[in-house]
């Protein structure tokens, strides 16, 4: 019995050091079978080939990337705007710093299709240097097509949402977005505001204004939404102005 365990260790030994064998029926102990063995071999074998694939796929990755990159300076708007949505989808990590600057580029684009990718993607990445997307989507957000303005509206909100990108000090483009024609951009600029919270306090006139007149019931409500998040003493005066407004209309 004690010579069994030294053979599977031994066995054993050759497996994790990647030596071949001797015929595995040789061994007669039962505390480790064959089929138990067998089974480990496979195991290693499995860890092995997806070690491979893994590095092949980084490795494919890192073209289709490069090949992305070279798509956003194509002449064809359709390739253009495909690259733009797709290449942060699989942009790795460490190659976002190198995304960023061309999407931001791909703002300029003159395709509205290629640019409202571009802010959608920008939406999703997180670099070292965030305020070069602030500031690149703040000047999309005034763009004069109203789905690159959405899009670009929609990314603030989420990267302020989940990246917390540095954008107190963007307060009045957003307070001008609460102007824009399409209430969709209304609304994530006034909730983009609440995020902010007392460091949009300047803003609550204008939140104000978007409650007592903004025609469509979500921009209003993302407004009391906003003001709510703001704080106390502007929650507090809001309370005593809509008050008097009441007042005012008896």
């Amino acid at each position: 019995m004690k010579k069994n365990k030294i053979q599977i260790f031994v066995r054993l030994l050759c497996l994790s050091l990647g030596l071949s064998l001797i015929p595995m029926s040789n061994v007669r102990g039962k505390e480790i079978s064959d089929s138990q063995l067998q089974k480990y071999v496979n195991i290693r074998n499995q860890i092995t080939e997806n070690e491979k694939t893994h590095d092949n796929f980084s490795k494919t990755k890192i073209e289709t990337i490069n090949k992305l990159l070279e798509k956003l300076k194509s002449k064809d708007a359709k390739a253009r705007a495909g690259a733009a949505s797709l290449i942060v989808k699989i942009s790795q990590i460490s190659s976002l710093e190198s995304v960023a600057p061309a999407l931001i580029e791909a703002l300029q684009d003159e395709n509205p299709i290629v640019r409202s990718n571009a802010a959608e993607s920008l939406g999703n990445i997180h670099i070292s240097n965030q305020q070069l997307i602030v500031s690149a989507l703040i000047q999309a957000l005034k763009d004069k097509d109203v789905t690159v303005r959405l899009r670009a509206g929609f990314a603030l909100y989420l990267s302020a949402t989940i990246n917390q990108l540095p954008i107190s000090k963007e307060l009045p483009a957003f307070t001008q977005a609460l102007k824009d024609n399409n209430p969709q951009v209304r609304s994530y600029a006034a909730k983009t505001l609440g995020l902010l919270r007392e460091k949009a306090a300047s803003a609550v006139p204008q939140l104000i204004q978007v409650l007592k007149e903004d025609n469509n019931s979500q921009v209003r409500s993302a407004a009391a939404s906003a003001l709510g998040k703001i704080g106390e003493k502007e929650a507090e005066a809001l309370k005593k102005k809509l008050q008097k407004l009441e007042e005012d209309n008896n």
